[in-house]
This record gives C-alpha cells, sequence and structure tokens, in this order.
C-alpha cells in the first residue's frame, strides 16, 4: 500500500509525509507551477491565493528556506514592483534589469548553498512568466506573498 507525497502527489511508502526529492528540496515539480499567466478571465486566480502556495511553502521549509531568506527576495521584487508603480517616468522594459538582479542573487546563493535549487527553479519560472507585463508582475507579487503566508 502507498500514498501520495504532499507536496507533489508522487506515489511514496505509508510512513513518509514526502519523496525523497520534495524532502530535499531538489527540485521545483511541475504540480507547483502555473502556467503561462496568474490570471484566469481577467482576474487573479484561485491557485495564486490557496493550495499551491501552501505546498510551496512546505517545500520550500524541507531545504532549509527560511522566512527570513524569502523575505528578502520578496522585497527586492516588490521594491521593483513598487518602483514601476511610484515613478511615472519608468516603464515596464525600464524595470526589467531589477527582476533579472533578482535572478542573479538566486543563482548566486543557489551556487553557495544558502538557497534550495528548489528556490531556484521557483524563481526561474515565475519570474519568466512576471516578466511578460506589469499585471502579471503583480500577480507574482501576490503569489509570492502567498507562498511567505503559509510559511513558518
Amino acid at each position: 500500500m502507498s500514498k501520495k507525497c504532499e507536496i507533489c502527489g508522487a506515489s511514496i511508502a505509508p510512513k513518509f509525509l514526502y519523496c525523497r526529492e520534495c524532502n530535499d528540496s531538489k527540485w521545483f515539480p511541475e504540480t507547483l507551477k502555473i502556467d503561462h499567466t496568474f490570471y484566469k478571465n481577467g482576474i487573479l486566480r484561485r491557485e495564486v491565493f490557496v493550495e499551491i502556495p501552501e505546498k510551496i511553502s512546505k517545500l520550500f521549509s524541507n531545504g532549509n528556506m527560511g522566512m527570513n531568506k524569502l523575505r528578502a527576495f520578496f522585497c527586492m521584487l516588490r521594491n521593483a514592483y513598487d518602483a514601476l508603480n511610484l515613478d511615472k517616468k519608468l516603464t515596464f522594459e525600464g524595470i526589467k534589469p531589477r527582476l533579472w538582479a533578482i535572478q542573479r542573487a538566486v543563482e548566486d546563493r543557489t551556487r553557495r548553498g544558502v538557497t534550495p535549487e528548489s528556490f531556484r527553479q521557483f524563481v526561474i519560472h515565475y519570474l519568466e512568466i512576471a516578466l511578460q507585463n506589469k499585471d502579471e508582475l503583480y500577480g507574482f507579487v501576490e503569489f509570492f506573498r502567498s507562498v511567505i503566508a503559509y510559511s513558518r
């Protein structure tokens, strides 16, 4: 008899909560990826606020991605979004270097073992969506805020 991993849904032995990959936070499961957009019918999708962010927070906590690290990266993201809203001369294209800098910082910290590989994959996947336009950037801010809300 087997059961499913609470994060990715893979089959595991009944005595475990998570599969080996999720327990070690070495990968970012496809089941935790929202594809192409944070919106459905012009409004933010339900998945931006519940279920997926909760599972992502469990994955990151298994990989020693503490609250301080999450908040540091969230602040970088939110500061980029706030600058876009506050500086009327700044265009969405002008904000992209700040977003690329987030990816650069994540790459560096993952390489040094400060953040888990799953977090690097999370940022790469969702930044790709956020780099489409201002609305998608807002969707990523809200999504990241939800991940932090479920984190310990």
